[in-house]
C-alpha cells in the first residue's frame, strides 16, 4: 500500500471529475454521435437525448466565444421556426408539427456544446469521434459477415429492416435506420475527425467506408460532388474545363469496354452496380427505380415548388402537407411517391416550409462554407461532403450534422488553433 501510494504521489497521475458544464457538453456530443440509438421507442426519427442535453448546456453557452453572425443566424432559425409552429398548431394537434419544429431547435442547441468542446477539449473530443467511428464500422462489419440484424434493435422502429435491406443489395444499416443514412453519417464522422485531428488519411478511410459498407449510391453522389468542387477550387475553372472534356472522352471509350469484358450481371446484386447497369443500358429508366425516383425526383420537385410559390412560407402543418403531397403527385406524374414527412432534402424542406424567412439562414451557411478555403486543398472534399449532405435526404433534425457545424465554426473562428494539430 505504501509503495502504491508513493507511486501515485510521485507520478503525474490525476483523476479529474468533470464539471457540470463539461459533462453536459460531453453527453450532448455522445448522443449526437449516436442519434438513432435508443432503448425507448419515441416514434421519432432521432432520439431526443442530444437535444435535451443541448438545451441543458445553454446556461453555459454565453462565454463560448462563438461569432456574432452565427449567434444571430441560429437564433433567427429558432425564432421563426417557433412562430411557424405556433401558427400550425392553431388548426391541428401539436404532435404533427412538433417533429418539424425539432429541425429548427436542433441547430441552436447542438452547435454551442460542439464549439465549446472543440475549443477547450479538442483532444478528448477527437478521440471520442474516432472511437464512435470504430464502433459504427465494427457493427457494420459484423452485420455483413455474420448477422444483418446485429444491434439493430437499438434503432427501435427500424430494427426489423436489417435482413431486408441486406437482401436487397443496399448494404447494411449499422446503427442507422437505413444504409443511406449510415453512409451519410460516416461522411460526417470523417469530416469531424479531420477538423479535430488534421489527419486526412484516417478521415478519408472513415468516409470511404460509406461506399464499401453502406453501398450507398447517394453517398457516392455526395462524394463525387464534393470532389468535383474541391478539384475546381484547387486547379481553376479553365483547367477543369479541359480536364472534363478529356475525361468525358475517356469515359466514352472506357465505359463500354468495362461493361463488355466484366461479368457485371453477376454483380448486379449490389445496388450501386445495378443502377450503373440501368444507366448504361437504358438511361431513361433510372427514374423507374423507386429510391432514385423519390430522392432525385423529390429534390427536383422541391426546387420547382419553392420557385413556384415565390418562397412564400408553407408552414409546419403536417395535415396541410399530406393534402399538398397528393396535389404534387398529380402535378408531377413522373413521381412514384413522396414521403409523408416532406421533401427528401434537408435544405429544401426548410426552404419550402420557411420560404423567404429561411433564405437569410441559407445565405449564412453558404457564406460560412466558403471558409473551407482555409484548409489544405487536397482535403477540402472531406469537409465539403458533410456540408453537401443536407441537400439530400438528411434532416436538419439530425444532431450529428450540427455537431459537425459547431466544430467547423470553431476551426474557422478567431482564436482557433487551426493548423496546430
Amino acid at each position: 500500500m505504501v509503495v502504491l501510494r508513493k507511486l501515485f504521489v510521485s507520478s503525474n497521475f490525476t483523476l479529474r471529475v468533470p464539471t457540470v458544464k463539461q459533462l453536459i457538453a460531453l453527453l450532448a456530443a455522445v448522443f449526437s454521435l449516436f442519434p438513432f440509438t435508443t432503448i425507448v421507442d419515441f416514434g421519432t426519427y432521432t432520439q431526443p437525448y442530444a437535444l435535451l442535453m443541448g438545451m441543458a448546456f445553454i446556461p453555459f453557452a454565453f462565454n463560448t466565444r462563438i461569432d456574432l453572425a452565427s449567434c444571430i443566424a441560429l437564433s433567427w432559425l429558432l425564432f421563426f421556426g417557433a412562430i411557424l409552429y405556433f401558427q400550425a398548431i392553431g388548426g391541428e394537434s401539436p404532435a404533427g408539427p412538433l417533429k418539424y419544429l425539432v429541425a429548427y431547435l436542433t441547430p441552436f442547441f447542438i452547435v454551442f456544446p460542439a464549439f465549446y468542446l472543440t475549443r477547450y477539449h479538442r483532444t478528448f473530443f477527437c478521440k471520442l469521434v474516432l472511437w464512435s467511428s470504430y464502433l459504427w464500422v465494427i457493427v457494420a462489419v459484423i452485420q455483413i459477415a455474420f448477422d444483418p440484424s446485429f444491434m439493430t434493435i437499438l434503432v427501435r422502429s427500424w430494427s426489423a429492416a436489417g435482413e431486408v435491406v441486406v437482401a436487397s443489395g443496399r448494404g447494411v444499416m449499422s446503427l442507422a435506420p437505413e444504409p443511406t443514412t449510415f453512409g451519410f453519417h460516416l461522411i460526417i464522422l470523417g469530416a469531424l475527425h479531420y477538423l479535430l485531428s488534421g489527419n486526412g488519411r484516417v478521415s478519408a478511410l472513415i468516409i470511404l467506408c460509406s461506399l464499401f459498407l453502406a453501398l450507398s449510391s447517394s453517398s457516392l453522389l455526395v462524394l463525387l460532388m464534393a470532389g468535383s468542387i474541391g478539384v475546381a477550387g484547387h486547379i481553376g475553372l479553365k483547367f477543369l474545363g479541359k480536364m472534363l472534356f478529356f475525361g468525358l472522352a475517356a469515359i466514352l471509350v472506357v465505359y463500354p469496354l468495362v461493361f463488355s469484358f466484366l461479368e457485371l450481371e453477376e454483380m448486379a446484386v449490389f445496388r450501386i452496380i445495378d443502377l450503373l447497369m440501368v444507366a448504361y443500358n437504358n438511361p431513361e429508366l433510372i427514374l423507374v427505380d423507386a429510391s432514385v425516383n423519390t430522392r432525385l425526383g423529390g429534390l427536383f420537385v422541391a426546387i420547382m415548388e419553392c420557385i413556384d410559390r415565390m418562397f412564400i412560407p408553407f408552414g409546419l402543418s403536417h395535415f396541410d402537407w399530406l393534402l399538398e403531397r397528393d396535389v404534387l403527385l398529380g402535378k408531377y406524374p413522373f413521381m412514384m411517391g413522396l414521403s409523408n414527412s416532406g421533401f427528401p432534402s434537408g435544405y429544401f424542406i426548410q426552404l419550402y416550409q420557411g420560404g423567404f424567412l429561411f433564405i437569410p439562414f441559407l445565405f449564412y451557411m453558404i457564406y460560412k462554407s466558403l471558409s473551407v478555403s482555409l484548409f489544405p486543398s487536397k482535403y477540402r472534399w472531406l469537409i465539403l461532403g458533410a456540408i453537401i449532405i443536407p441537400l439530400f435526404q438528411f434532416s436538419f433534425a439530425s444532431p450529428t450534422f450540427w455537431l459537425f457545424w459547431g466544430v467547423f465554426l470553431e476551426r474557422i473562428s478567431k482564436g482557433s488553433n487551426l493548423g496546430e494539430y
